[in-house]
């Protein structure tokens, strides 16, 4: 099974550097950097790192659309994305993730993500946006904070029951979930292409968007945290970042509810 590392990147050739020297100690059979046009293209890797494969864009794209890109380069087996910015936590990942996908290749599987700080990342699995779902858990979120117990019974019944919401007292699990961070997860190749890749119209929340499409081809989505890495926290969305994530959330929801949009602005304010 060919097993494939697609590094999405954008400016931030420090981590890349210290990413790729990461995965080639690893056995993986190919690896590969797919460049958003940054600012300062990573060509001056190429000659230390010859075994890489470097694709580069003419102009910036977006995440999503981005890495598509892979699809126009790898044509079989799995593809782990792993972002620029982030660091190899566990050991071992290129065996663990064949194992993973050895006897069930109707998956996709996200790992487990580190903030910079070494703390379980919120939000890197979660259920899907909803407009009532949302506030019904950040709700219950401040009540498990606030130390009631009957909030948390509360999360387990409706299986929100994330183990980053208590540090030190609940063990991350393998699990089955709505979506998986875009940081870190794998899946293979077919069945991103089965779905048409990621929708290139969003900037933001382009994994719960893919998600919700590979669900409903009967995918599942799986959280294991075996597969560790950390976020180190190189933003790189510019000043528009907030605007962004707005726009995405009404996207998602006009898409797959039909929502119009002065609903949207009568539950989360004013948008462009």
């Amino acid at each position: 099974m060919k097993l494939t590392v697609a590094i999405p990147h954008y400016n931030s050739l420090d981590t890349l550097w210290k990413l790729i020297e990461q995965f080639r100690e690893d056995n993986f059979d190919q690896i590969v950097v797919l460049d958003d046009s940054s600012r300062i293209p990573p060509t001056k890797l190429e000659a230390e790192f010859p075994s890489v494969t470097f694709h580069y864009s003419t102009e910036n794209v977006g995440a999503g659309a981005n890495r598509n890109r892979i699809l126009d380069i790898v044509d079989e087996g799995i593809v782990w994305f792993v972002d620029a910015d982030m660091e190899i936590v566990s050991v071992g990942n290129a065996d663990r993730i064949r194992k993973l996908f050895k006897h069930d290749d109707n998956q996709i599987v996200g790992g487990m993500i580190y903030t910079k700080d070494g703390q379980e990342m919120r939000w890197n699995y979660g259920h899907e946006m909803h407009p009532v779902h949302d506030a019904r858990f950040e709700e219950l979120a401040a009540g498990v904070q606030a130390g009631e117990a009957s909030a948390w019974q509360r999360l387990q019944q409706y299986g929100w029951d994330y183990s980053w919401l208590r540090p030190g007292i609940q063990q991350p699990t393998r699990r089955t979930v709505d979506w998986v961070a875009e940081g870190s997860f794998a899946l293979p190749v077919e069945l991103l292409k089965k779905v048409g890749g990621y929708d290139t119209d969003f900037r933001y929340h382009e994994g719960q968007d893919l998600a919700h499409r590979l669900r409903g081809e009967g995918v599942k989505v799986v959280f294991d945290p075996e597969i560790i890495t950390r976020h180190l926290e190189v933003h790189v969305r510019g000043k528009d970042r907030i605007d962004q994530i707005k726009d995405a959330q009404f996207r998602f929801f006009k898409k797959h509810w039909n929502m119009p949009r002065e609903v949207y602005e009568k539950l989360y304010g004013q948008t462009k």
